[in-house]
């Protein structure tokens, strides 16, 4: 993707020691090129949580410790804001679905989220 959308582009990657996820059923190349993509998926979810990189698994996580309390929680896989917001409104609608509060799990910086 980064050498045939033309631009910056770069890899953010980590030091720290995290646990795998399965990403084995999930289009991770088309999901990428979208900008984003559901990872954990429920029926009629009361909140969708947002992350990329390491907070992936913070996410990830706290769906499983909401729903342990009835809350159906979606995890949606963001590498690129900017990119998902060229996506027809159609993916994007199918990605943060409309009247579902949405939370964005970042630990570095703030101002792209609002």
């Amino acid at each position: 993707m980064a050498l045939e959308r033309g631009g910056p582009t770069f890899f953010a990657l980590t030091r720290q020691e995290l646990p795998v996820i399965d990403l084995s059923k999930h289009d991770i190349y088309g999901g990428v090129c979208k900008g984003a993509y559901v990872l954990e998926d429920v029926a009629d979810p009361k909140l969708i949580l947002i992350a990329t990189g390491s907070e992936v698994l913070v996410a990830f996580s706290a769906a499983k410790l909401l729903a342990t309390d009835g809350i159906k929680t979606r995890v949606v896989i963001m590498p690129s804001w900017r990119v998902f917001d060229e996506q027809s409104g159609g993916y994007k609608a199918s990605v943060l679905l409309a009247n579902v509060p949405k939370l964005a799990v970042e630990a570095g910086a703030s101002p792209s989220w609002w």
